[in-house]
């Protein structure tokens, strides 16, 4: 994040960091310490992934069977699914002179 971002939102990147981590703390003690079932672990994972994103990114992620396969999900699984999706989007990814486009072929 060097660089990227001016101090204040840093500073608020940081403080959104944190109340994630405080309430993953919490989801952990009701989850016996299972990381994969506390929603809040990749809610964030989820929020550091997609912090740069575009209206752009979203539209090409959110396709008819995305949004219909998200809806099978609840808690922590639909948010690892979003997460898994993200990821997905993010290998297609590629830099031309600076600028992000995503590859179709």
């Amino acid at each position: 994040m060097k660089n990227k971002y001016k101090l204040s939102e840093e500073l608020e990147i940081n403080y959104i960091v944190k109340e994630f981590d405080e309430q993953i703390v919490i989801e952990l003690e009701e989850n016996f310490n299972n990381l994969d079932k506390c929603p809040s672990h990749w809610s964030k994972l989820l929020f550091l992934e997609t912090i740069d994103f575009n209206f752009y990114n979203w539209k090409i992620i959110q396709t008819d069977e995305y949004l219909l396969n998200k809806k099978m999900y609840q808690g922590a699984e639909k948010y690892k699914f979003m997460y898994e999706a993200v990821l997905e989007h993010k290998k297609r990814l590629v830099n031309v002179n600076g600028e992000m486009y995503y590859e179709l072929s």
